[in-house]
């Protein structure tokens, strides 16, 4: 989630997966979970909408909640269907096949903290200070993973 592409289908050319670079938003977030469901569907309601709500008035192809009951968009790449209903699909694969996974918002355990700059000294000022925000959805055994994984990296700087 550090970059993200926050331009809904019915409201901007510059949208999906094959959308160039240039067209992406730096959010400076990282978001890990046990549950790719829940992570996504987090993701989209608090960083991806609050993004495209900057830039735009209607993004509801963004949004996890909406299923429409027929197509709302007709342009030249109508949507084949719902991000809800995708994300829907997908948790009940993910749980057909035994695993855990949800859409429930009171189902999920978020664990959000914000990293200090990286204090590297840097004379000449070239160097870009740090700070993330880590997202953890799930379980707390994945945010030591990920904190784990921060910590050393930075000591290898």
């Amino acid at each position: 989630m550090i970059w993200i592409n926050p331009h809904p289908l019915e409201s901007s050319a510059q949208r999906g997966p094959w959308g160039y670079y240039g067209y992406t938003t730096f959010t400076d977030i990282i978001g890990a979970s046990q549950d790719p469901v829940a992570l996504d569907y987090w993701a989209s309601k608090n960083v991806l909408i609050p993004t495209a709500r900057i830039d735009y008035d209607t993004y509801s192809s963004l949004d996890p909640d909406y299923e429409p009951i027929s197509p709302q968009y007709t342009g030249p790449d109508q949507m084949d269907e719902s991000f809800h209903n995708y994300l829907r699909r997908s948790k009940d694969v993910l749980v057909d096949a035994g695993l855990q996974a949800t859409m429930n918002q009171t189902e999920m355990n978020v664990f959000v903290t914000a990293l200090d700059p990286l204090d590297l000294s840097d004379p000449n000022g070239e160097l870009e200070q740090l700070i993330l925000t880590i997202v953890v959805i799930g379980s707390i055994s994945a945010g030591i993973v990920v904190v784990l994984v921060i910590f050393i990296k930075r000591r290898k700087k």
